[in-house]
């Protein structure tokens, strides 16, 4: 008697075969192939069907699982920002400044001695350009002034 939370948990990463008179749910490439584009990682899968037969899964299935989800070819993508300071500034100082207030600073240099800032992961309530902000707000808590770069125009014929 399967609840309604575990037909909305299987259906996140396992075919519905048929729902009466019993429930039964098919693991397929394509529907772990889903899961992982929705955001879901194969531990998740795995410590959900572990958790609700009671025992570990066996090692074939396992594999499987792994196989399919090393076919997934996920990207993870994360905002950051490249800060170029004027020649005369100490990136050192700039660099402890953000990292002060709490943001992570890349070892690799970006082009011309910049520094290249991983920004927050959001939140559903918060904008993407929340975390910009946040690092706008920390450089001038220490007395720095951002300004954007203007990308250059294209005239009309896109040259």
């Amino acid at each position: 008697r399967p609840t309604p939370l575990h037909i909305w948990s299987l259906s996140a990463f396992a075919d519905a075969e048929a729902v009466k008179p019993e429930a039964r749910f098919q693991l397929r490439p394509g529907s772990v192939g889903r899961a992982l584009g929705a955001g879901f990682d194969l531990d998740q899968i795995v410590q959900y069907l572990t958790r609700q037969c009671g025992e570990s899964l066996p090692e074939p299935l396992l594999r499987m699982l792994r196989d399919w989800t090393v076919g997934y070819r996920r990207i993870r993508i994360r905002r950051a920002i490249v800060l170029t300071p004027d020649p005369d500034l100490a990136t050192d100082e700039i660099r402890s400044a953000l990292e002060s207030g709490g943001l992570e600073v890349l070892d690799d240099a970006a082009p011309d001695n910049g520094l290249i800032v991983l920004l927050p992961v959001g939140s559903e309530q918060s904008p993407p350009s929340a975390a910009e902000d946040e690092a706008l707000a920390t450089l001038r808590a220490h007395g720095y002034a951002g300004q954007w770069e203007q990308s250059p125009r294209l005239d009309p014929a896109g040259t």
